[in-house]
């Protein structure tokens, strides 16, 4: 078999798993799609030789198909959007309090932690909009 071959051989595979495993999932189609993607992140490190990568994949794929449930991954990301809000939170005080102390160098540092941290509730939230918007 060609090299190029033996290349996309995990892709075809991940894709002919996914297709066969679908109505295992159809009562849970978040479930589904979250078990597709980590099955393709999987076959990706297999392909690329991340074997590590791949046996970390695989304990989650395992972990998901035994105690995945939509609404867990839903309510799984409500908690990291009020995770990330309590953050945002926290680097706006540590803001705060720097523009107070007048440190130049510490408002620079808390303004970008401040900005990271927004970014990651945007991500965050966008997240949980997709998947409220996927049942």
């Amino acid at each position: 078999m060609p090299k190029s071959s033996l290349l996309t051989l995990p892709a075809t595979l991940v894709v002919l798993h996914t297709a066969l495993a679908a109505p295992v999932f159809a009562d849970q189609p978040l479930c589904g799609k979250k078990i597709a993607e980590v099955e393709r992140q999987q076959a990706e490190a297999r392909a690329n030789g991340h074997d590590h990568k791949a046996r970390g994949l695989q304990r989650a794929l395992d972990a998901l198909r035994n105690e995945c449930t939509d609404q867990g991954l839903i309510d799984d990301a409500r908690a990291e959007v009020s995770e990330k809000q309590r953050e945002v939170a926290e680097r706006q005080a540590d803001l705060d309090a720097a523009i107070r102390e007048e440190d130049k160098d510490d408002i620079k540092k808390r303004r970008k932690k401040l900005s990271e941290a927004r970014q990651e509730l945007l991500d965050h939230q966008s997240e949980l909009e997709r998947l409220d918007a996927g049942r």
